[in-house]
Protein backbone atom coordinates (compact mmCIF):
# COMPACT_ATOMS: atom_id res chain seq x y z
CA UNK A 1 0.00 0.00 0.00
CA UNK A 2 1.29 3.56 -0.75
CA UNK A 3 -0.30 7.16 0.54
CA UNK A 4 -1.92 9.18 -2.35
CA UNK A 5 1.09 11.21 -2.78
CA UNK A 6 3.34 8.33 -3.17
CA UNK A 7 5.97 9.20 -0.69
CA UNK A 8 4.72 6.65 2.20
CA UNK A 9 4.86 2.89 1.65
CA UNK A 10 3.09 0.59 4.03
CA UNK A 11 4.27 -3.26 4.61
CA UNK A 12 2.62 -5.33 6.52
CA UNK A 13 1.96 -8.94 7.42
CA UNK A 14 -0.81 -10.58 9.04
CA UNK A 15 -1.25 -13.97 10.55
CA UNK A 16 -4.40 -15.55 12.52
CA UNK A 17 -3.72 -18.70 14.42
CA UNK A 18 -5.69 -20.28 17.30
CA UNK A 19 -8.37 -17.06 17.00
CA UNK A 20 -5.11 -15.36 17.77
CA UNK A 21 -5.01 -12.02 15.22
CA UNK A 22 -1.49 -10.46 14.50
CA UNK A 23 -0.58 -7.68 12.34
CA UNK A 24 2.82 -6.14 12.20
CA UNK A 25 3.04 -3.22 10.21
CA UNK A 26 6.34 -0.97 8.54
CA UNK A 27 6.13 2.57 7.07
CA UNK A 28 9.03 3.54 4.58
CA UNK A 29 10.06 6.05 2.88
CA UNK A 30 10.32 6.44 -1.24
CA UNK A 31 13.89 6.56 -0.31
CA UNK A 32 13.48 2.97 1.73
CA UNK A 33 14.21 4.47 5.08
CA UNK A 34 11.73 2.63 7.82
CA UNK A 35 10.28 5.99 9.55
CA UNK A 36 7.55 4.03 11.67
CA UNK A 37 6.25 0.14 12.68
CA UNK A 38 3.37 -1.07 14.87
CA UNK A 39 2.15 -4.53 15.85
CA UNK A 40 -1.52 -5.42 16.49
CA UNK A 41 -2.91 -8.08 18.34
CA UNK A 42 -5.95 -9.40 19.42
CA UNK A 43 -7.90 -12.94 20.20
CA UNK A 44 -10.82 -12.87 17.32
CA UNK A 45 -13.77 -15.45 16.48
CA UNK A 46 -12.31 -16.36 13.04
CA UNK A 47 -15.55 -17.41 11.94
CA UNK A 48 -16.71 -14.25 12.64
CA UNK A 49 -14.71 -11.45 12.71
CA UNK A 50 -13.11 -9.18 9.28
CA UNK A 51 -10.47 -6.87 8.95
CA UNK A 52 -10.17 -4.62 5.95
CA UNK A 53 -6.81 -4.53 4.25
CA UNK A 54 -4.80 -1.49 5.91
CA UNK A 55 -4.35 2.15 3.75
CA UNK A 56 -2.16 4.53 5.06
CA UNK A 57 -2.79 8.32 5.07
CA UNK A 58 -0.51 10.71 3.62
CA UNK A 59 0.87 11.85 7.23
CA UNK A 60 1.62 8.16 8.06
CA UNK A 61 -1.45 7.01 10.07
CA UNK A 62 -2.08 3.68 9.56
CA UNK A 63 -6.12 2.75 9.52
CA UNK A 64 -8.47 -0.48 9.14
CA UNK A 65 -12.17 -1.46 9.08
CA UNK A 66 -13.05 -4.43 11.68
CA UNK A 67 -16.35 -6.47 11.29
CA UNK A 68 -18.15 -8.82 13.09
CA UNK A 69 -20.52 -11.09 11.62
CA UNK A 70 -23.44 -12.59 13.54
CA UNK A 71 -23.33 -15.34 10.28
CA UNK A 72 -22.13 -15.25 6.84
CA UNK A 73 -25.57 -15.11 5.34
CA UNK A 74 -26.78 -12.15 7.69
CA UNK A 75 -24.15 -9.26 7.30
CA UNK A 76 -22.62 -7.36 9.89
CA UNK A 77 -23.96 -5.92 12.46
CA UNK A 78 -21.14 -4.15 14.35
CA UNK A 79 -18.59 -1.71 12.82
CA UNK A 80 -15.48 -0.54 14.02
CA UNK A 81 -12.50 1.77 12.44
CA UNK A 82 -9.28 1.01 13.61
CA UNK A 83 -6.19 3.53 13.30
CA UNK A 84 -2.61 4.29 14.61
CA UNK A 85 -1.05 7.45 14.42
CA UNK A 86 2.55 7.83 13.62
CA UNK A 87 4.39 7.25 17.11
CA UNK A 88 1.70 6.08 18.71
CA UNK A 89 2.02 3.31 20.81
CA UNK A 90 -1.33 1.31 20.20
CA UNK A 91 -4.56 1.28 17.72
CA UNK A 92 -7.24 3.49 18.77
CA UNK A 93 -10.79 2.27 17.86
CA UNK A 94 -13.55 4.28 16.59
CA UNK A 95 -16.78 2.71 16.93
CA UNK A 96 -19.70 3.60 14.13
CA UNK A 97 -23.13 3.13 14.91
CA UNK A 98 -25.27 1.40 12.41
CA UNK A 99 -28.89 2.01 13.86
CA UNK A 100 -30.12 -1.63 13.15
CA UNK A 101 -28.55 -2.38 9.76
CA UNK A 102 -26.53 -4.94 8.48
CA UNK A 103 -23.34 -4.59 6.58
CA UNK A 104 -21.65 -6.50 3.93
CA UNK A 105 -17.99 -6.15 3.09
CA UNK A 106 -16.81 -2.30 4.50
CA UNK A 107 -14.72 -0.36 1.90
CA UNK A 108 -12.41 2.68 3.73
CA UNK A 109 -11.14 5.48 1.42
CA UNK A 110 -8.95 8.26 2.50
CA UNK A 111 -10.12 11.51 0.94
CA UNK A 112 -6.74 13.39 1.29
CA UNK A 113 -8.24 16.71 -0.28
CA UNK A 114 -11.10 17.38 2.28
CA UNK A 115 -8.78 15.52 5.12
CA UNK A 116 -11.48 13.10 5.65
CA UNK A 117 -12.49 9.63 5.81
CA UNK A 118 -15.39 7.53 4.12
CA UNK A 119 -16.78 4.08 4.77
CA UNK A 120 -19.32 2.52 2.46
CA UNK A 121 -21.10 -0.48 2.93
CA UNK A 122 -23.79 -2.19 1.45
CA UNK A 123 -26.71 -3.04 3.45
CA UNK A 124 -30.04 -4.17 4.52
CA UNK A 125 -32.69 -3.01 7.46
CA UNK A 126 -33.01 -7.04 7.42
CA UNK A 127 -30.94 -9.89 8.69
CA UNK A 128 -31.65 -11.10 5.09
CA UNK A 129 -27.93 -10.82 3.99
CA UNK A 130 -29.64 -9.40 0.84
CA UNK A 131 -28.32 -5.71 0.30
CA UNK A 132 -31.17 -3.17 0.12
CA UNK A 133 -29.23 0.51 0.65
CA UNK A 134 -26.21 1.90 0.96
CA UNK A 135 -24.75 2.57 4.33
CA UNK A 136 -22.46 5.66 4.59
CA UNK A 137 -19.86 6.73 7.34
CA UNK A 138 -18.13 9.93 7.10
CA UNK A 139 -15.03 10.79 9.52
CA UNK A 140 -12.66 13.90 9.59
CA UNK A 141 -9.21 13.59 10.13
CA UNK A 142 -9.33 13.28 14.38
CA UNK A 143 -11.68 10.27 13.65
CA UNK A 144 -14.73 11.75 15.25
CA UNK A 145 -17.65 10.90 13.01
CA UNK A 146 -19.61 13.84 10.98
CA UNK A 147 -22.11 11.80 9.37
CA UNK A 148 -23.58 8.10 9.07
CA UNK A 149 -26.48 7.83 6.96
CA UNK A 150 -28.66 4.75 5.46
CA UNK A 151 -29.63 5.05 2.23
CA UNK A 152 -32.45 2.93 0.83
CA UNK A 153 -31.93 1.45 -3.01
CA UNK A 154 -35.37 1.78 -4.56
CA UNK A 155 -36.90 -0.86 -6.30
CA UNK A 156 -36.21 0.34 -10.22
CA UNK A 157 -32.64 0.34 -9.22
CA UNK A 158 -32.35 -3.28 -7.63
CA UNK A 159 -34.01 -4.65 -10.74
CA UNK A 160 -31.96 -2.82 -12.94
CA UNK A 161 -28.50 -4.10 -11.94
CA UNK A 162 -30.07 -7.82 -11.24
CA UNK A 163 -28.26 -10.18 -13.07
CA UNK A 164 -30.57 -12.04 -16.14
CA UNK A 165 -32.34 -15.68 -14.72
CA UNK A 166 -33.12 -14.43 -10.85
CA UNK A 167 -36.02 -13.85 -9.68
CA UNK A 168 -36.69 -10.19 -9.73
CA UNK A 169 -37.92 -9.63 -5.59
CA UNK A 170 -34.85 -10.82 -4.33
CA UNK A 171 -32.30 -7.99 -3.63
CA UNK A 172 -28.91 -8.14 -5.63
CA UNK A 173 -25.89 -9.33 -3.83
CA UNK A 174 -23.29 -6.76 -4.08
CA UNK A 175 -19.69 -6.50 -3.54
CA UNK A 176 -18.09 -3.25 -3.26
CA UNK A 177 -15.02 -2.50 -5.62
CA UNK A 178 -13.86 0.84 -5.33
CA UNK A 179 -14.57 4.67 -4.53
CA UNK A 180 -14.21 7.44 -6.59
CA UNK A 181 -13.95 10.64 -4.78
CA UNK A 182 -15.08 13.99 -6.13
CA UNK A 183 -14.12 17.14 -5.72
CA UNK A 184 -17.70 18.68 -4.33
CA UNK A 185 -17.58 15.85 -1.40
CA UNK A 186 -19.49 13.70 -3.64
CA UNK A 187 -18.16 9.63 -4.43
CA UNK A 188 -18.90 6.87 -7.02
CA UNK A 189 -19.37 3.59 -5.90
CA UNK A 190 -18.03 0.96 -7.86
CA UNK A 191 -19.69 -2.45 -7.26
CA UNK A 192 -20.45 -5.92 -9.26
CA UNK A 193 -23.36 -8.09 -8.10
CA UNK A 194 -22.56 -11.73 -7.45
CA UNK A 195 -24.91 -14.57 -6.92
CA UNK A 196 -24.45 -18.54 -6.45
CA UNK A 197 -27.18 -20.88 -7.79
Amino acid sequence: MTSENKKLVLLYKRTLKNDHFLQCTKTITSELVVTDSSRFETLVNTRRENFGEPLINNDGTVLMTRNFERNKRYGSDSLTLLYRKPGEPAFKEQNIVLTSHYIQNPVLKIDQLNARYLINAYASTASTGDADGIFTALLDSQMRIITSNYNELSPDIRKSIQSSGRNTEDAPELNSRNIILKKNNGFILIAEESYTE
